[in-house]
């Protein structure tokens, strides 16, 4: 059975406009498939939306694409130029029986607030894994 223990629990923050890395690492993944869902907020139940099928991306907007390297147990949803409705839960699917699942939550963060009263204050952390020198576009 694929094992999704080792993914990251914590949120991806970025800023509006830049790019996101959604990172899922599945450890025993033998010949199952890995969805990246995003979860639809306000539906009950809650519906989702497939984003991508292993290398596949099934959304239709070309800002998203998969990142993952045939030797390592690391596949990244990247998101290029976020937008706040990007924000929301992300969950790491394999198609096993019983399923393993894990959501990421991914927050962008407005750029264009005038109200500093209303900012939150975030703090981002620097991210330490470079995706490109690790994972390719296939």
């Amino acid at each position: 059975i694929p094992n999704l223990n080792e993914t990251s629990q914590e949120a991806v923050l970025v800023f509006a406009g830049e790019e996101a890395f959604v990172d899922c690492k599945v450890e025993n993944l033998q010949n199952y498939t890995i969805l990246f869902k995003f979860m639809v907020a306000g539906t009950e139940p809650q519906k989702s939306e497939i984003i991508s099928a292993g290398n596949l991306i099934i959304t239709s907007d070309p800002r998203f694409s998969m990142l993952h390297h045939s030797e390592h147990d690391v596949w990244v949803l990247n998101i290029k130029n976020t937008k706040t409705t990007d924000s929301g839960i992300y969950v790491c699917e394999t198609n096993s029986t019983p399923k393993q699942q894990i959501a990421r939550l991914l927050s962008v963060i407005d750029t264009d607030s005038s109200d500093s009263n209303d900012k939150t204050d975030a703090i981002l952390s620097d991210v330490n894994h470079n995706y490109t020198e690790c994972c390719i576009e296939e």
